[in-house]
């Protein structure tokens, strides 16, 4: 009877070994992934707005002010940057 315990035993920590390891995947493929969305959203978005037709650039400029877009009058262009580039670290 020892030989079919020590089996199911074997088994069990087997058993425990596979599940550990699927949780220390499924741990760093949730860090991966919430580490490329932080990234996703401090990226930094403009908008030259010399490239828009002169028929839409109000519309698309009012449009995207209404989202949160600003103009950096410091920076000497004609552009709207998106709201991510307000973040720290955003690169601007």
């Amino acid at each position: 009877m020892r030989n079919n315990e020590r089996g199911a035993w074997g088994f069990v920590g087997w058993l425990a070994v596979v599940l550990s390891a699927a949780l220390v995947v499924m741990a760093f493929f949730m860090l991966a992934t919430s580490v490329k969305a932080e990234e996703a959203s401090s990226t930094c978005y403009f908008l030259d707005m010399e490239q828009i037709s002169d028929e839409t650039v109000e519309d698309t400029r009012d449009a995207l002010v209404e989202q949160g877009w600003y103009a950096d009058s410091l920076d000497g262009r004609e552009a709207l940057y998106s709201p991510s580039c307000l973040a720290p670290g955003s690169g601007v």
